[in-house]
């Protein structure tokens, strides 16, 4: 490849990522608020197929799980970077799907490829099919950090909490500061009837600019109403209250605490 193409792919790199960039800058409360603005490449599917609500986010899926396409251009016609530059910005995640594909065929061991197609059918809600190519991907690689972090999603939404966990706890320990990470991980030891670890998880992500702080109170909130520490959990739902939490889940909070109390 060219000079002058390798510039034009890291180009189209840093367009495709820079909403994402600038998300991430954001305060925690701020980006609560904004989010909708940067739909086009930051948000994600919603989850809300759990049995369980402490595992359904307003937000679930931060677009940490993107990445840049790195290696995947490297070996592919000129016109292709065009085209899935184009494909991305309209969300158009199916020709996406088909052009990555057909660059598949040439290279079938490629884990970026993979991993990229695994991303697009999870665009397209179609978990079922983007599990394989995550696997695949992480067969070839084992320590990619963002496929490690699409499959714990993945393996969450499967209810599969165990190894959603093996997974979030990759994801930090090579990324410390992924507040997402955490609170998927805390979500998921609440459905394993695990609120001290989910509270201490929830602790760690409130200390992290990026944080999501309605997430966030909201698993705090739960875990203590579940750990009967319900004095602090009444001030920390009036801080959910305040972190622009949803309806429906302020409804649930106070249902639990309201069920922990009659117990005492």
């Amino acid at each position: 490849m060219t000079y002058s193409n390798y510039s034009k792919i890291a180009l189209i790199i840093c367009c495709l990522m820079g909403c994402e960039n600038e998300r991430q800058s954001m305060p925690a409360r701020s980006q609560s608020e904004t989010v909708s603005s940067h739909q086009a490449i930051s948000e994600t599917p919603k989850l809300n197929e759990f049995s369980k609500p402490e595992s359904r986010f307003d937000k679930p899926v931060s677009g940490q799980i993107i990445d840049p396409f790195l290696g995947v251009l490297d070996q592919a016609p000129e016109s292709l970077a065009d085209q899935l530059k184009s494909a991305y910005e309209k969300e158009d995640y199916k020709t996406a799907l088909s052009l990555l594909k057909n660059l598949l065929q040439d290279q079938p061991n490629d884990e970026q490829i993979l991993y990229q197609i695994g991303i697009c059918y999870f665009r397209l809600n179609d978990f079922p099919r983007s599990l394989p190519y995550v696997k695949r991907a992480l067969s070839l690689n084992d320590q990619l950090v963002s496929a490690r972090r699409l499959q714990g999603v993945l393996l969450l939404q499967k209810k599969r909490f165990s190894d959603a966990i093996t997974d979030f706890n990759f994801v930090l320990s090579k990324e410390p500061s992924d507040a997402q990470s955490l609170l998927w991980k805390a979500s998921s030891h609440l459905n394993l009837r695990q609120p001290e670890v989910a509270l201490i998880d929830a602790d760690r992500a409130l200390k992290i600019p990026s944080a999501s702080l309605a997430d966030a109170y909201y698993i705090k909130t739960l875990a203590l109403i579940r750990l009967n520490k319900l004095e602090a959990a009444q001030e920390c739902l009036e801080l959910t209250r305040q972190s622009n939490c949803s309806v429906e889940k302020l409804t649930q909070l106070q249902d639990e605490f309201t069920a922990q109390n009659s117990q005492r």
